[in-house]
């Protein structure tokens, strides 16, 4: 993926493009971005999101090579939104364009708090689940030793169906 500070190219194989650029959070912007691409030659469709800040251009391969569509995209952007060009970085940029200056690839970036919560979820997800399982099971099998076992076990039960119920917290309000 190519990045700059405010876009990127999110994704690009021959004849599909998709762009997205904090500039198309407008609805004016996407909508003549939009019409500013779809004058191209080569251009099948373009449609615009400004919910996602983005741009997906469907080209035709033979009259319109990859390159020359990422470059049709950017000057849409840059002479509708009022970017300077200077808002690509060199890897954004055309390596054949004169003063594109090298930048090194960055770091690899930390993953998000979402994928992080999801991966420590993933990993409690089944302990919990059997846990919840075991304390059921030993609750119902605790009724022929003694009621305090079983209240034992169900307090059990109930703890770990609270930790279950956090973890599905999001679903059961939405």
């Amino acid at each position: 993926m190519t990045t700059s500070r405010t876009g990127s190219i999110a994704s690009h194989v021959p004849g599909r493009l998709r762009l997205r650029h904090a500039a198309l959070r407008r609805a004016g912007v996407v909508d003549d971005v939009v019409v500013a691409i779809t004058s191209g030659e080569g251009v099948t469709s373009v449609t615009g999101n400004p919910r996602t800040a983005g741009i997906l251009l469907l080209y035709d391969v033979a009259r319109l090579p990859p390159h020359e569509a990422e470059a049709l995209a950017w000057a849409a952007l840059v002479e509708i939104s009022g970017l300077a060009d200077d808002d690509r970085t060199a890897g954004d940029r055309d390596p054949d364009e004169p003063d594109a200056a090298r930048v090194e690839p960055e770091a690899t970036p930390r993953p998000s708090a979402r994928t992080r919560f999801a991966t420590t979820y993933r990993k409690i997800r089944v302990p919990v689940n059997l846990a919840m399982l075991a304390t059921l099971g030993g609750s119902l099998l605790a009724l022929g030793i003694g009621r305090k076992a079983h209240a034992a076990l169900g307090v059990a039960h109930l703890g770990v169906l609270a930790l279950h119920l956090v973890q599905y917290r999001r679903r059961l309000v939405s």
